[in-house]
Protein backbone atom coordinates (compact mmCIF):
# COMPACT_ATOMS: atom_id res chain seq x y z
CA UNK A 1 0.00 0.00 0.00
CA UNK A 2 2.79 2.33 1.14
CA UNK A 3 4.15 1.98 -2.41
CA UNK A 4 0.54 2.60 -4.66
CA UNK A 5 0.24 5.52 -2.37
CA UNK A 6 3.75 7.00 -2.89
CA UNK A 7 3.06 6.31 -6.77
CA UNK A 8 -0.03 7.41 -7.25
CA UNK A 9 -0.08 10.83 -5.37
CA UNK A 10 2.56 13.56 -5.26
CA UNK A 11 4.12 16.01 -2.52
CA UNK A 12 2.31 19.19 -2.68
CA UNK A 13 -0.17 19.81 0.03
CA UNK A 14 -3.30 18.82 -2.34
CA UNK A 15 -1.80 15.76 -2.51
CA UNK A 16 -0.84 15.13 0.93
CA UNK A 17 -4.28 15.87 2.16
CA UNK A 18 -5.98 13.31 -0.83
CA UNK A 19 -3.15 10.68 0.39
CA UNK A 20 -4.21 10.90 3.98
CA UNK A 21 -7.78 10.76 3.13
CA UNK A 22 -7.73 7.84 1.23
CA UNK A 23 -5.31 6.01 3.82
CA UNK A 24 -8.22 6.98 6.66
CA UNK A 25 -10.48 5.39 3.62
CA UNK A 26 -8.84 2.03 2.90
CA UNK A 27 -8.42 1.51 6.72
CA UNK A 28 -12.33 2.08 7.06
CA UNK A 29 -12.31 -0.57 4.46
CA UNK A 30 -9.83 -3.17 5.44
CA UNK A 31 -12.34 -2.74 9.13
CA UNK A 32 -15.44 -3.44 7.04
CA UNK A 33 -13.52 -6.84 5.61
CA UNK A 34 -12.50 -7.68 8.62
CA UNK A 35 -16.13 -7.38 10.11
CA UNK A 36 -17.23 -9.42 7.13
CA UNK A 37 -14.72 -12.34 8.00
CA UNK A 38 -13.19 -11.77 5.00
CA UNK A 39 -10.16 -13.54 6.15
CA UNK A 40 -7.54 -15.05 3.80
CA UNK A 41 -9.48 -12.90 0.15
CA UNK A 42 -8.55 -10.14 1.57
CA UNK A 43 -5.40 -9.50 -0.14
CA UNK A 44 -6.87 -9.93 -3.35
CA UNK A 45 -9.80 -7.76 -2.29
CA UNK A 46 -6.76 -5.31 -1.69
CA UNK A 47 -5.82 -5.46 -5.12
CA UNK A 48 -9.43 -4.57 -6.22
CA UNK A 49 -9.34 -1.56 -4.03
CA UNK A 50 -5.91 -0.36 -4.88
CA UNK A 51 -6.45 -0.66 -8.91
CA UNK A 52 -10.32 0.23 -9.37
CA UNK A 53 -10.32 3.18 -6.32
CA UNK A 54 -6.97 4.68 -5.27
CA UNK A 55 -5.23 4.58 -9.03
CA UNK A 56 -8.53 5.70 -10.59
CA UNK A 57 -9.75 9.14 -11.07
CA UNK A 58 -12.59 8.65 -9.03
CA UNK A 59 -10.69 8.07 -6.07
CA UNK A 60 -11.50 11.86 -4.57
CA UNK A 61 -14.86 11.63 -5.49
CA UNK A 62 -15.00 8.33 -3.59
CA UNK A 63 -13.58 9.88 -0.45
CA UNK A 64 -15.50 13.09 -0.91
CA UNK A 65 -18.67 10.80 -0.49
CA UNK A 66 -17.99 8.68 1.91
CA UNK A 67 -16.12 11.16 4.24
CA UNK A 68 -18.98 11.54 6.85
CA UNK A 69 -19.52 7.96 7.32
CA UNK A 70 -15.79 7.55 7.50
CA UNK A 71 -16.16 10.43 10.58
CA UNK A 72 -19.15 8.76 11.86
CA UNK A 73 -17.11 5.00 11.87
CA UNK A 74 -14.09 7.54 13.28
CA UNK A 75 -16.33 8.24 16.15
CA UNK A 76 -17.64 5.31 17.09
CA UNK A 77 -14.84 4.01 17.41
CA UNK A 78 -13.19 6.04 19.53
CA UNK A 79 -15.97 5.68 21.74
CA UNK A 80 -15.36 1.89 22.44
CA UNK A 81 -12.33 1.18 24.51
CA UNK A 82 -10.69 -1.70 21.75
CA UNK A 83 -8.26 -3.82 23.99
CA UNK A 84 -7.72 -6.58 21.62
CA UNK A 85 -10.01 -8.46 19.15
CA UNK A 86 -12.65 -8.84 20.69
CA UNK A 87 -13.43 -5.42 21.60
CA UNK A 88 -12.37 -4.43 17.85
CA UNK A 89 -14.57 -6.76 16.77
CA UNK A 90 -18.24 -5.66 19.34
CA UNK A 91 -16.68 -1.73 17.89
CA UNK A 92 -17.35 -2.81 14.15
CA UNK A 93 -20.95 -4.67 15.16
CA UNK A 94 -21.85 -1.95 16.92
CA UNK A 95 -21.29 0.18 13.90
CA UNK A 96 -22.45 -1.85 11.36
CA UNK A 97 -24.96 0.18 9.88
CA UNK A 98 -22.16 2.38 8.72
CA UNK A 99 -20.22 0.00 7.59
CA UNK A 100 -22.93 -1.41 5.24
CA UNK A 101 -23.64 2.17 4.03
CA UNK A 102 -19.81 2.21 3.08
CA UNK A 103 -19.80 -1.07 1.55
CA UNK A 104 -22.89 -0.52 -0.43
CA UNK A 105 -20.97 3.04 -1.85
CA UNK A 106 -17.86 1.16 -2.81
CA UNK A 107 -19.34 -1.88 -4.09
CA UNK A 108 -21.09 0.55 -6.22
CA UNK A 109 -17.60 2.51 -7.29
CA UNK A 110 -16.10 -1.00 -7.69
CA UNK A 111 -18.62 -1.98 -10.04
CA UNK A 112 -18.66 1.30 -12.31
CA UNK A 113 -15.03 0.94 -12.57
CA UNK A 114 -14.81 -3.02 -13.48
CA UNK A 115 -17.30 -2.05 -16.21
CA UNK A 116 -15.07 -0.71 -18.33
CA UNK A 117 -12.91 -3.59 -18.72
CA UNK A 118 -14.71 -6.03 -21.14
CA UNK A 119 -17.92 -7.75 -22.23
CA UNK A 120 -16.87 -11.41 -21.18
CA UNK A 121 -16.53 -10.13 -17.64
CA UNK A 122 -19.72 -7.69 -18.15
CA UNK A 123 -21.78 -11.19 -19.34
CA UNK A 124 -19.97 -13.07 -16.62
CA UNK A 125 -21.52 -10.71 -14.06
CA UNK A 126 -24.64 -11.07 -15.32
CA UNK A 127 -24.21 -15.05 -15.28
CA UNK A 128 -23.47 -14.83 -11.69
CA UNK A 129 -26.89 -12.81 -10.95
CA UNK A 130 -28.69 -15.26 -12.89
CA UNK A 131 -27.03 -17.85 -10.60
CA UNK A 132 -27.47 -16.47 -7.34
CA UNK A 133 -31.58 -16.09 -8.04
CA UNK A 134 -31.49 -19.11 -9.14
CA UNK A 135 -30.42 -20.91 -5.74
CA UNK A 136 -32.17 -18.41 -4.11
CA UNK A 137 -35.25 -19.70 -5.71
CA UNK A 138 -34.07 -23.60 -4.99
CA UNK A 139 -33.62 -23.07 -1.57
CA UNK A 140 -37.21 -21.66 -1.10
CA UNK A 141 -37.01 -18.07 -1.61
CA UNK A 142 -34.41 -17.07 1.25
CA UNK A 143 -30.59 -18.25 1.47
CA UNK A 144 -29.42 -20.33 4.21
CA UNK A 145 -31.08 -21.36 7.31
CA UNK A 146 -33.24 -18.16 6.85
CA UNK A 147 -36.90 -18.65 7.17
CA UNK A 148 -39.82 -16.50 6.28
CA UNK A 149 -41.12 -16.49 9.72
CA UNK A 150 -38.09 -14.37 10.83
CA UNK A 151 -38.82 -11.43 8.50
CA UNK A 152 -40.91 -8.71 9.42
CA UNK A 153 -43.20 -7.67 7.24
CA UNK A 154 -41.47 -4.95 6.34
CA UNK A 155 -39.03 -7.16 5.26
CA UNK A 156 -40.77 -8.85 3.02
CA UNK A 157 -42.28 -5.37 1.40
CA UNK A 158 -38.63 -4.81 0.92
CA UNK A 159 -37.76 -8.39 -0.73
CA UNK A 160 -41.20 -8.03 -2.73
CA UNK A 161 -40.03 -4.68 -4.08
CA UNK A 162 -36.86 -5.29 -4.65
CA UNK A 163 -38.00 -8.42 -7.00
CA UNK A 164 -40.07 -6.40 -8.85
CA UNK A 165 -37.33 -4.01 -9.77
CA UNK A 166 -35.13 -6.68 -10.91
CA UNK A 167 -38.06 -8.09 -13.19
CA UNK A 168 -38.89 -4.88 -14.62
CA UNK A 169 -35.03 -3.59 -15.09
CA UNK A 170 -34.73 -7.25 -16.45
CA UNK A 171 -38.17 -6.84 -19.28
CA UNK A 172 -36.41 -3.81 -20.36
CA UNK A 173 -32.91 -5.04 -20.60
CA UNK A 174 -34.42 -8.09 -22.69
CA UNK A 175 -36.19 -5.44 -25.07
CA UNK A 176 -33.16 -3.16 -25.21
CA UNK A 177 -30.71 -6.19 -26.41
CA UNK A 178 -33.37 -8.04 -28.71
CA UNK A 179 -33.78 -4.29 -30.53
CA UNK A 180 -29.25 -3.78 -30.50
Amino acid sequence: MTKTLRTTFGKSEDSEVNKNETKLTFFVWVLSRIGQGAGGTMAYEGRDYKKNIIKKKENNEFNSEVEDIVEDIQDDLLEHKITGAASLSKAITDSKDSFEEFNDIYDEYLDNAKKDENIDSFIKDISKIAKKLKDVKSQGGLRGTMRFEQLSDDQKEALRNQMREILITSEDLFEEYKNA
